[in-house]
């Protein structure tokens, strides 16, 4: 199983990113953004593969996924 890595940024209100991003490890883009809701709280979290915005997930429980 080929797994692909993916940096989780935690955004503030103001677009600053709160703390030093997290490294993932998963197959999919799919994984990544189930992993990376569980460190959602009240920020809105970017999931970048490489330089791929893959998912922006905000507190509300909306999302928003991209192509």
């Amino acid at each position: 199983c080929v797994m692909f890595n993916y940096r989780v940024y935690s955004l503030e209100r103001d677009g600053h990113i709160h703390n030093a991003p997290p490294l993932l490890a998963c197959a999919a883009d799919v994984a990544a953004e189930e992993q990376s809701r569980r460190l959602l709280e009240d920020n809105v979290i970017d999931v970048w593969q490489n330089m791929r915005l893959v998912a922006v997930l905000t507190p509300d429980k909306t999302e928003n996924r991209l192509p």
